[in-house]
């Protein structure tokens, strides 16, 4: 727009708000709300009224006790004879509430209250036109609060507070082609439509360029106005952006205007945007994968437990996020594998839309210091596990650290590696201890122990490759890792973790400004996985490196 257009008055917005408008002024309107901050906050404030009346009508009303209404007006004697017969007046007055009941009631905003349900969520309509009132979710990974089981599946409610905990991860789409990621610990609300506002932690935006919405996401010090993008936002006191692909507007609470293309990173705060150095946060959460798209099938969902927590788990050879999980797929067979170490398990399941498929992973390879039964499906009890003399058992460990009981860990781990210096399961514990509390340089060095220690095997790989990542990611040494991934992928060229190798050789590369050898890399990889957990990822990688190669001609 080449000028600001005036803003409407009250009774037009609420015309076009209830769907009352005709098309024309409703799309000038609209364009008008697109661009207008103040008008927009009007919209959210009627949606929000609307959910507030939406909830309370759903809330049961209680009944008139019509003798103690016919005593109190009978109370006064004098004004006996002027009053009209109670058989009269309370009629009246039930219809007289029922009239302003419909009058004052918003257009467009339903009670959609499920009998015995305790809460109602409200209908509102979007800028777009769309009505709906939940958002499906794609996956659960961990503990979060927030959503519900509903007709629709499991789904996040509008304007509901979606709360994630420390290490888990919730993913939902609010529309075709439009996808919220949200890791914890964090707070987002989502206010309906393309909407969402991040009050702390982490969020992951992946909007198509071809799905015909805009999005916003809000923060205590910021506005993001996104079109065909992908990037992530993190909010710690400030707010920073860190674009992966397209470009978005960031403005701050004072006014100050700015678009960031990828791949720039800033930070707002204080009225103030300025460039920021990347941390990866971005890529970091666009890896924690997930189900399939609930908005392009009749999803069903499938809850998958292990018996201890942070295993990874892999569902149709695609990594999805660790235990305890529930996760979307589209009607069909699926294949779960979760993977711990040493220790590994997997399922066939059927799954059918609209249901929920529970299934308990029980992980088992017979260990030192420990005997378990052997590995089951649903229905199968816990391994029996017997401690060995020092309370070591690497479900013990792992449950601790789960629970973040990092100095029990690392006694038990040192008395472990005391008595047994080349014990592979103890080894790869400490590597894991020590990357959970920071200490990359620490952890690498167990992971290359265990890696001498173990030979060959799932132990070997999983060791190798936990090492290159470090290095890479946490200490900035590309080309150490890069030997690393190469040796890996030549000793295991179909082993449990070679997708994950391929694409991390691809993000070495890049940080080594290879590029050819990047594209190449790129081209294997999808010649190998044409499905893999990082497919669309390295599509995007590959079609960068090739536009920028031909414009450089």
């Amino acid at each position: 727009m080449s000028r600001k257009t005036q803003c409407p008055d009250g009774a037009t917005l609420e015309s076009w708000f209830d769907g009352r408008a005709d098309p024309e002024k409703a799309r000038l309107i609209k364009s008008h709300v697109d661009a207008c901050s103040g008008c927009r906050h009007r919209v959210e404030w009627l949606e929000r009224i609307g959910s507030l009346l939406g909830r309370a009508a759903s809330l049961p009303v209680p009944p008139v006790d019509a003798e103690r209404v016919w005593r109190a007006v009978l109370s006064s004697r004098r004004e006996r004879e002027s009053l009209v017969s109670w058989r009269v007046m309370v009629p009246v007055a039930v219809a007289a509430a029922a009239l302003l009941f419909f009058l004052l009631w918003p257009a467009g905003t339903v009670s959609t209250g499920v009998e015995g349900s305790s809460r109602a969520p409200a209908v509102v309509t979007d800028r777009s036109g769309a009505r709906e009132q939940f958002a499906r979710v794609q996956f659960v990974s961990g503990e979060a609060q927030g959503t519900e089981w509903s007709d629709n599946g499991l789904v996040v409610p509008v304007n509901e507070v979606l709360v994630v905990e420390d290490g888990s991860a919730v993913a939902f789409w609010p529309a075709k082609g439009l996808r919220f990621l949200a890791a914890g610990p964090a707070r987002i609300v989502w206010t309906g439509g393309g909407r969402v506002r991040v009050e702390k932690g982490r969020l992951l935006v992946e909007l198509a360029p071809r799905a015909g919405i805009g999005a916003t996401v809000s923060t205590p010090s910021a506005e993001i106005e996104v079109t065909g993008t992908r990037f992530g936002v993190e909010v710690d006191g400030g707010t920073t952006v860190e674009m992966l692909e397209g470009t978005v507007s960031v403005r701050t609470n004072s006014g100050a205007l700015l678009k960031v293309p990828a791949p720039e990173c800033v930070r707002a705060g204080q009225g103030v945007i300025e460039k920021a150095d990347c941390t990866g946060m971005a890529a970091q959460l666009a890896g924690m994968g997930g189900g399939d798209d609930p908005t392009v099938c009749e999803a069903g969902w499938l809850r998958i437990e292990t018996e201890f927590e942070a295993t990874l788990v892999k569902l149709d050879g695609k990594v999805v996020g660790q235990s305890p999980l529930v996760v979307s797929h589209c009607p069909g067979t699926a294949r779960i594998q979760a993977l711990a170490g040493r220790l590994v398990a997997s399922a066939l399941v059927r799954v059918e839309a609209g249901r929920l498929e529970k299934r308990r992973l029980v992980l088992s390879l017979p260990e030192q210091g420990e005997r378990t039964e052997p590995s089951g499906v649903a229905g199968s009890h816990s391994p029996r596990v017997t401690p060995a003399e020092d309370g070591f058992t690497p479900s013990r460990i792992r449950h601790l650290l789960a629970r973040h009981m990092f100095d029990k860990a690392e006694r038990l781990i040192e008395r472990r590696l005391a008595s047994r210096p080349a014990d592979v399961e103890a080894l790869m514990l400490a590597g894991d201890l020590h990357r959970l509390t920071g200490r990359a340089k620490k952890a690498v060095e167990f992971y290359a122990r265990a890696e001498r220690a173990a030979g060959s095997g799932i132990e070997q790989e999983a060791a190798a490759y936990q090492r290159a990542v470090l290095l890479l990611r946490k200490l900035g040494d590309a080309r150490s890792a890069l030997k690393i991934l190469q040796g890996l992928r030549g000793r295991y060229p179909a082993g449990m973790l070679a997708d994950e190798t391929a694409w991390t050789i691809i993000e070495c590369r890049l940080k080594l400004k290879q590029y050819d050898a990047a594209v190449e890399d790129a081209r294997e990889y999808l010649e190998r996985f044409p499905e893999g957990a990082k497919t669309a990822e390295v599509k995007s990688v590959l079609e960068k490196l090739q536009g920028e190669s031909e414009g450089s001609r």
